[in-house]
């Protein structure tokens, strides 16, 4: 599943290597290694950032209408004005829809960011997580 997320599930373990969302948006490197009798649930969140795009896209352009004003102060402000705004409408481009693979691991939530293409893989992966859980709470009951 990318650099993120290297994982490895066997008849029995899940374990690897994530790279952890924080609540603060920074990343923090782990390991899991866990039994499948200590995995409470997965799952898969994509969430769209649409918002973002159009708040960035209008700032664009209260910037460049402002540039528009300065304009008749001085050029330079007002061409420098404008060429930020069209700068910034293009980074709205730049923003991404993103997807989190969420693993609880006994109580405790692993957020793991992972892209929208890779966001099918890690359902079937979640599949085989299912299917090798029921197989191993089957062989121990």
């Amino acid at each position: 599943m990318g650099d993120l997320c290297l994982l490895t599930l066997t008849n029995r373990h899940i374990r690897g290597n994530v790279t952890k969302l924080l609540p603060n948006g920074a990343k923090q490197k782990d390991q899991i290694d866990v039994l499948l009798s200590g995995l409470a649930g997965y799952s898969v969140m994509e969430i769209p950032r649409k918002m973002a795009r159009i708040q960035c896209v209008i700032w664009g352009i209260g910037i460049a209408i402002a540039g528009g004003f300065f304009f008749n102060m001085s050029a330079v402000i007002g061409i420098g004005a404008i060429a930020i705004g069209v700068l910034v409408i293009l980074f709205s481009r730049l923003i991404k829809d993103i997807a989190i693979f969420e693993l609880n691991v006994m109580g405790s939530k692993t957020a793991i960011p992972i892209t929208l293409k890779e966001a099918d893989r890690v359902r079937s992966f979640i599949t085989k997580i299912q299917n090798a859980k029921i197989a191993y709470e089957e062989a121990n009951d």
